[in-house]
């Protein structure tokens, strides 16, 4: 059978039939998360065709998809301009380990105590 596409909010799957259907995400359009789903099988389009009965989602061209593909790749290879900080923050949350901040420091002698002192007092005049 031919392949079918669809378009539809990525954030929870949708069940139909005995289905659950993943959207992939793809890009963020009016605040919300936009979603691709193809498919080639029967059953899974009859029941994506109750879906879209119901305004769950709307089957797309196979043009729309390509385009939605690009848009996604497009969105993956640009990165974010992080600074030094930010990037070891970035590294932490994906290996899901928070740095310790005595990791970040090699030689305890090395680090300067700091002491609150006053303001200097200026002349009047």
């Amino acid at each position: 059978m031919a392949a079918k596409y669809y378009s539809g909010s990525p954030v929870t799957g949708k069940q139909m039939d005995g289905f659950t259907f993943v959207f992939e995400s793809i890009s963020v359009s009016s605040g919300g998360w936009r979603g691709a789903y193809t498919t080639e099988s029967k059953e899974e389009q009859a029941a994506l065709s109750k879906l879209q009965d119901a305004g769950q989602i709307k089957e797309i061209s196979e043009e729309t998809y390509n385009d939605f593909q690009k848009k996604k790749t497009e969105r993956v290879n640009s990165s974010p301009n992080l600074n030094a900080v930010s990037e070891q923050q970035a590294v932490g949350h994906v290996d899901q380990q928070v740095p310790k901040v005595s990791e970040s420091i090699e030689d305890e002698e090395d680090v300067l105590e700091v002491k609150q002192v006053a303001k200097p007092k200026r002349k009047k005049g």
